[in-house]
């Protein structure tokens, strides 16, 4: 009996050793034959082995993740929060997401769209760069308020003015798509049912003032623009030959009134409200500020210039409507001075009232830059030259006779030479026919003119001369104006 129970136990423990044998062997052939390098799992998804029970997700030999997060674009691992060795390079965009976003490296920083034409990934299909890397190239012929529709691109203002400087000047070329800009107000013409404004462009490294042609109304009323408002204005850019505008039904988008400061310099005198107050030092753009002049005992007001500009009173009061910073200078001399008077007044031919200002009649012209006008009057010669679209034997619709300058195409301009004891210089001008005109000499700001050749009258420029001995006249708009007559003003020599 004790030998039958020691052959059992004998064999228990035969049974047991084996067991252990067996089981280390199949965890043995676990790790030589289907093991992971990366993870140090099973492989294979039909082995039930004890030991196999947490199985491998496809490192597949530790250099390539395939399972479920594994982006199909760039092979790259889309989990953030997997540690696995092999996934350490991550997918930085996930591609998989429909109506995802391309962030991979052939990402546009532009716009946002892929710059690989090669590229499979879905997202990408209908979303290609045009043109910002790569050699795909975007033409720009979709443009809605200075953005490119086609590759998002907002062009500067800069961008906007210098493509607008390469069209041709030859006749009538735009720009493709509209365009906003903003500027101050320099100019404000009505013509017929039609308001051109001209203003210098905010943001443009080189000065460019612009003119809006037949502007409409748009989120601002175009009754309410005034020189010296800033306005934003949406339209087509083009050039009509050398004029570079925005094009017929543009609109103002906005205007901002701005405050400018009132400057008033004077000696031997004081400077007053037309109401006996004091001066403001400040106004906004578009006031109109009445103001008298009056000098101290024993002295006379010699001049009173706006901005450089003689101002003329009307019953001892002057007026003047804020633009822009004013400055209001004042000279008063002692009161037994010599006043100036005119020297010489040029007419530009003899009157004729059979004579109007309409087709041939319109006047001859002087040939652009070489071409030239001369009229003697007492000692004093007038001697017209570099002349640009300036037209002798011209006459307002009573008949005085007058040179008219400019075209409906192009603004026309001509110099001439001030002697030196000349220290005034008047000019009469007037707008063509019905129409308002601006004008500016020596390139200065521009001069709304009132007067109309229609009605035969005429607005009296006066331009201070003591230190000038040459004057550019100019029309600063593409309107035409015509002139009556220059006169030179200075102290007449003694008898």
């Amino acid at each position: 009996m004790t030998k039958t129970k020691k052959l059992v136990a004998l064999l228990v423990v035969v049974a047991l050793m084996f067991t252990f044998v067996a089981t280390i062997a199949a965890c043995n052939n676990h790790k030589c034959n289907h093991v992971c390098e990366t993870c140090g799992l099973c492989q294979d998804e039909s082995c039930d082995n004890a030991a196999c029970e947490d199985k491998c997700q496809g490192h597949q030999g530790g250099t390539t993740h395939t399972c479920g997060h594994v982006c199909p674009t760039c092979q790259k691992c889309t989990d953030t929060t997997c540690t696995n060795a092999a996934c350490a390079s991550k997918c930085p965009g996930n591609h998989q997401q429909q109506g995802g976003t391309h962030t991979c490296g052939h990402v546009c920083t532009t716009c946002g769209k892929c710059t690989d034409t090669t590229c499979t990934d879905s997202v990408c299909a209908n979303n290609r760069c045009p043109g910002h890397q790569g050699d795909v190239t975007c033409d720009h012929t979709d443009i809605v308020l200075n953005v490119c529709q086609d590759c998002q691109k907002v062009f500067t203002v800069d961008e906007i003015l210098a493509a607008l400087d390469a069209l041709d000047t030859s006749g009538v070329n735009a720009l493709p798509g509209t365009y906003k800009l903003s500027g101050v107000v320099t100019a404000k013409t009505a013509r017929g049912n039609y308001t051109d404004i001209w203003f210098d462009v905010d943001g443009a490294t080189t000065p460019k003032n612009l003119e809006a042609y037949g502007i409409v109304d748009g989120d601002a009323l175009v009754a309410d623009i005034v020189v010296g408002a800033r306005v934003t204005v949406t339209g087509t850019l083009k050039t009509h030959y050398k004029t570079q505008e925005f094009d017929a039904n543009c609109k103002v988008d906005a205007i901002t009134i701005l405050d400018y400061a009132i400057e008033v310099n004077v000696s031997n005198g004081t400077v007053k409200t037309a109401d006996d107050g004091d001066m403001p030092q400040t106004a906004k753009a578009g006031a109109s500020i009445s103001f008298k002049v009056t000098p101290d005992n024993n002295y006379k007001l010699e001049y009173v210039k706006v901005n450089g500009s003689n101002a003329q009173a009307n019953a001892g009061v002057y007026t003047l409507v804020v633009t822009g910073k004013m400055t209001i200078d004042v000279s008063i001399k002692p009161a037994d001075a010599p006043d100036p008077t005119v020297l010489a007044k040029f007419e530009f031919g003899a009157n004729d009232s059979t004579k109007t200002n309409e087709g041939s009649q319109d006047g001859t012209a002087l040939k652009d830059g070489e071409g030239t006008y001369t009229e003697t009057n007492g000692n004093y010669t007038l001697t017209i030259t570099n002349p640009s679209k300036v037209y002798t034997g011209s006459y307002d619709a009573l008949g005085n006779g007058c040179l008219k300058l400019g075209t409906s195409s192009a603004p026309g301009s001509f110099t001439f030479a001030v002697p030196a004891e000349i220290t005034k210089v008047v000019i009469y001008v007037a707008g063509y026919k019905a129409n308002t005109v601006s004008v500016k000499y020596n390139d200065g700001s521009a001069i709304t003119v009132e007067g109309r050749s229609a009605q035969g009258t005429y607005d009296a420029i006066e331009i201070d001369t003591t230190n000038v001995r040459s004057i550019t006249f100019a029309v600063a708009s593409n309107n035409r104006c015509k002139i009556n007559a220059i006169e030179f003003w200075g102290i007449a020599p003694a008898a």
